[in-house]
């Protein structure tokens, strides 16, 4: 579900969720029982993972931060 911030991964992005989308959609959907296992991707960097996984989502698609790492050794 996502993206999570603006990424240049992907053509036709869809709106910008942020950090308080991915919190009111889980609440939204726990207080309906019925939480399917929900996965953050769109723009996410390392310093992000610790408060979107406190959300409560299932977890993190992170296919830009991996293509880039070797960027970040240099």
């Amino acid at each position: 579900l996502g993206p999570y911030r603006y990424t240049e991964t992907k053509k036709n992005l869809s709106p910008i969720i942020g950090i308080e989308g991915y919190q009111n959609i889980f609440n939204k959907l726990k207080r309906m029982n019925n939480v399917p296992p929900i996965y953050a991707i769109g723009g996410i960097q390392q310093e992000d993972i610790p408060s979107i996984m406190n959300t409560g989502i299932y977890g993190i698609a992170l296919s830009g931060l991996i293509a880039n790492s070797h960027k970040m050794k240099e």
